[in-house]
């Protein structure tokens, strides 16, 4: 009985953890905020659970979420610039925060390096993006 009102105690504790990581996580500024947040303190008991754990869960899908819309708005930024030199300026600044995620958002990180990539081209070769993307347009 009291291995239950424990496990309980600590299901609760980590629920109330994942409602203050989830908040902290929705008013995050950065990367490396969003990954500091969603790391849980997971109670020793409840170790072997986590992957589990509903809580967890919604920490690590807000994470994502998060980090996504952050991504987003870097690409959306530099979608902007025109000029080469800015560019990369801005990149080089940005690419220190992407590798951030590397190790929690791999499929991100990836993600960034080809959109940045692609933007790039479109400033160094305009006049051949354009004959591209006129060819592909039908």
């Amino acid at each position: 009985m009291k291995t239950t009102s424990y496990i309980r105690s600590e299901l609760q504790r980590l629920e109330n953890s994942a409602n203050t990581a989830l908040n902290r996580i929705r008013k995050s500024r950065d990367l490396a905020e969003v990954i500091r947040e969603m790391a849980l303190p997971i109670p020793p008991g409840l170790r072997s659970l986590r992957h589990t754990s509903p809580a967890v869960r919604r920490v690590r899908i807000e994470a994502q979420r998060r980090a996504e819309s952050l991504v987003r708005n870097q690409i959306a930024l530099l979608a902007e610039i025109r000029d080469e030199a800015e560019f990369l300026r801005t990149r080089g600044a940005l690419t220190k925060e992407w590798h951030r995620l590397n190790g929690h958002f791999p499929s991100l990180a990836s993600l960034v390096k080809v959109e940045s990539d692609r933007l790039l081209n479109q400033i160094r070769l305009p006049y051949q993006n354009t004959r591209r993307d006129a060819s592909h347009s039908f």
